[in-house]
């Protein structure tokens, strides 16, 4: 029976591309993806444990794997950043430019990103939706105090009406003064004229006087 001759790791478990430094005490499963893009460089250092299938993907600056760091299987690391030493990533983990401190456990399945990026769709909705509260709250302001001001305005003026007679009580009604029909005119020298008359025709009364005048009249008569 002939067995299969031994071959060396590099060929049969993991692929290497860019620049890429492997500490040769470093175990690596099958199936694993070391990259390095131009510009950026991978380093894992010694004692680190990296499982199937795990892909380290290196750009824009430098990705280092630090002593005695553990991988599962299936982690995806990708950009720049540092696994601190004796940290422990668990499998099905993604870190998108992410550090992880010395000693640290992340757990399986969790995504880890550069919080100190923001997207500005999310900056610009947030002030957007600021700005427009702002200006809800202004003009419900607005609204309230022209209400107020409208009321007031309402309260000092007073309704429009007829004047009342605060002497009279409530409900009379002033009656019209009316022409003094029964007042005559006084005519200077009527009563020596009529004086006259009566002395002169005793028996006649006069016309324009009242009986009881012309006879007042006549009793005065020198005899």
């Amino acid at each position: 029976m002939l067995l299969p001759q031994p071959q060396l790791m590099s060929e049969l478990h993991f692929s290497i591309r860019g620049d890429v430094t492997v500490h040769p005490s470093a175990a690596i499963a099958p199936g694993v993806l070391l990259q390095a893009d131009p510009g950026a460089r991978l380093m894992i250092a010694a004692g680190v444990s990296i499982g199937a299938g795990s892909i380290l993907h290196a750009y824009e600056g430098d990705l280092t794997i630090e002593v005695n760091a553990c991988l599962g299987s299936g982690v995806l690391l990708v950009g720049s950043g540092k696994i601190g030493a004796n940290a422990c990533i668990g499998s099905m983990t993604t870190i998108l430019n992410g550090c992880v401190e010395s000693g640290q456990v992340i757990p399986p399945e969790t995504l880890m990103g550069d919080r100190s990026r923001q997207l500005p769709s999310s900056e610009s909705e947030s002030s957007e939706s600021e700005s427009e509260l702002a200006v809800a709250s202004l003009d419900e302001g607005n609204s309230n105090e022209h209400s107020s001001l409208e009321e007031t305005s309402s309260d000092l003026v007073e309704p429009e009406g007829e004047p009342v007679d605060s002497s009279e009580p409530n409900g009379a009604q002033s009656q019209p003064t009316q022409p003094d029909t029964a007042a005559k005119p006084t005519v200077y020298g009527l009563d020596a004229f009529n004086t006259l008359m009566a002395s002169l025709f005793p028996h006649r009364q006069s016309l324009n006087q009242p009986l009881n005048q012309t006879t007042s009249a006549l009793n005065q008569a020198p005899e």
